[in-house]
């Protein structure tokens, strides 16, 4: 009976293992909750590309590509989702309890961020940060390498290659470069590719 008892633990005890861990820290991979067209995903750069779909978990380090008119959104958590558009390059490099970590090399992210939560996306230029809780923004990397953040709720810092941080408000966007940034400004939102 002892025997029984030892083999079950040790078949289930991972198991509870995992799901404490994740739902102790509020926080399990990132998943794709919809996906459509071309959208390839890999866990690390050692595995091959995959299409992917709903459902999928994202691991961290796993990088996202999306194709011509395709799209992906990912869901970190049920207040934290970031939308892909079309032809993005995108990279997640930490997703747990404390903070999300994101890298676009190219392309487009649509983030919503309702929480408390440290969620900050890299580009070749800047690191775009959300300071308040019910953020809503768009970053965009141009074909050109800049980098356009626009605010649709909340409070973004944006700092540049020249290590300058600036706040963009609702209804502003922020452009930058390799030569860094001017001042946020008030832009149409048809302005930002």
């Amino acid at each position: 009976m002892t025997k029984i008892i030892s083999r079950v633990l040790r078949g289930i005890l991972p198991a509870v293992c995992v799901l404490h861990i994740c739902c102790g820290s509020c926080s399990c991979a990132p998943e794709f909750s919809d996906v459509q067209g071309k959208v390839l995903y890999r866990a690390s750069a050692d595995q091959e590309w995959i299409q992917a779909r709903p459902g999928m978990r994202v691991a961290e380090g796993g990088r996202i590509k999306t194709g011509w008119f395709s799209w992906a959104e990912i869901r970190y958590d049920e207040r934290t989702l970031a939308g892909l558009g079309f032809d993005t390059d995108f990279v997640i490099y930490t997703a747990n309890a404390d903070e999300y970590f994101s890298r676009l090399f190219s392309g487009s992210v649509r983030a919503v961020v309702k929480s408390g939560q440290k969620f900050s996306l890299k580009t070749p230029v800047t690191v775009a940060a959300v300071t308040v809780p019910g953020t809503r923004f768009i970053t965009v990397v141009t074909a050109l390498g800049q980098t356009r953040v626009r605010v649709f709720s909340g409070v973004v810092a944006v700092s540049d290659v020249k290590k300058r941080d600036k706040r963009v408000k609702p209804e502003e966007t922020l452009s930058v470069d390799k030569d860094g940034s001017g001042p946020p400004e008030r832009l149409p939102a048809t302005s930002l590719g």
